[in-house]
């Protein structure tokens, strides 16, 4: 049967403390990436107009006005009219990288990680028995539920409303800082381990070149 435990530590993060900067501008370039804008208003360009003068340029006695697709004209273009476009915020990827791992240790400092023992939650296929074995953790707050991308408990799961589930690959910063609890699966957990220990090293931990080539020199 499944049992739900703390998770107290994961060696392989590698932080002593959760970089708070780092989350919070991870989390809003996921924001920002995730919310493309759609508004279009025509330009000057984009009116279908003749290109003729409305009036000639002497003689009125009034202004020169030139075409009709002037933004001035009735029926015109607008003036810096939006256009579709994605928004894209800029960050380095020893950043993002620290942005994930400062928001997983904060949920371990903040008691609200687990993992559920057993193999993908071994005798729970059902909605009900994996709810029930959730209400455990929180009945009213936002799970973020990691299991494996091919676990039969994506099934059982995805109708509950306060669940959101995440292979260990796609585990992210928003769906972590906007859930009250993230839980584990035994196997999500080794896995996301892996990914951890596989990155790179963060560029403070690499030790300079130049001192060692110094020191060389002053033996000489």
């Amino acid at each position: 049967m499944a049992r739900i435990v703390k998770v107290n530590e994961i060696p392989e993060l590698a932080l002593e403390e959760a970089n708070l900067n780092h989350v919070q501008e991870s989390y809003l370039r996921q924001n920002t990436h995730a919310r493309p804008i759609t508004a279009s208003k025509k330009r000057k360009s984009d009116v279908r107009a003749t290109g003729a003068k409305w009036f000639r340029q002497k003689g009125t006695g009034r202004a020169r006005q030139g075409e009709l697709t002037n933004p001035h004209m009735t029926g015109g273009g607008l003036a810096f009219a939006p256009k579709p476009r994605t928004p894209r915020k800029r960050l380095n990827k020893h950043v993002r990288q620290s942005a994930l791992r400062s928001a997983v240790l904060l949920h371990i400092g903040n008691g609200s990680a687990h993992v559920i023992q057993g193999k993908d939650f071994e005798g729970t296929l059902k909605t009900k028995e994996v709810a029930e074995l959730l209400n455990k953790v929180s009945s009213f707050e936002t799970i973020n539920l990691v299991v494996m991308k091919d676990a039969d408990v994506n099934k059982a799961a995805r109708n509950i409303w306060n669940v959101r589930i995440v292979s260990p690959e796609f585990v992210n910063v928003r769906d972590l800082v906007e859930s009250g609890h993230v839980v584990f699966s035994t196997n999500a957990l080794a896995k996301f381990k892996e990914l951890m220990a596989a990155q790179v090293v963060e560029p403070d931990e690499i030790e300079p070149v130049a001192e060692a080539d110094e020191q060389a020199g002053g033996e000489e």
